[in-house]
């Protein structure tokens, strides 16, 4: 199982019990294992099947993403902010799991 490494874009700041927007983009290359390359092998099948958001060691969001997802695909969710106001990137942890076959 390969990990893809999401981009995510954070407030700068948060208010305190309030939700927040979180977006992320999986840069990956997504294969169905249906093409061949340029000399007719096919290119293993290779797609993005989870994605997990840990917010201070707690999991926050936890999805299981299907074959028909895009390449490089485009997620957008809000995480509640249950501590004090302030920044919110520390301890934010994101991980895509992509499987080959």
């Amino acid at each position: 199982m390969a990990k893809s490494t999401p981009r995510v874009k954070l407030p700068k700041s948060v208010e305190a019990n309030t939700p927040f927007p979180v977006r992320t983009k999986i840069t990956h290359p997504m294969h169905t294992g249906l093409r061949h390359d340029r000399d007719g092998k096919p290119i293993p099948r290779r797609i993005v099947n989870s994605f997990t958001v840990r917010f201070n060691g707690e999991e926050a969001l936890s999805v299981a993403l299907e074959p028909a997802v895009s390449s490089d695909p485009y997620i957008r969710f809000e995480l509640p902010c249950r501590s004090r106001a302030g920044s919110n990137s520390n301890g934010a942890t994101m991980t895509a799991r992509s499987t080959a076959s």
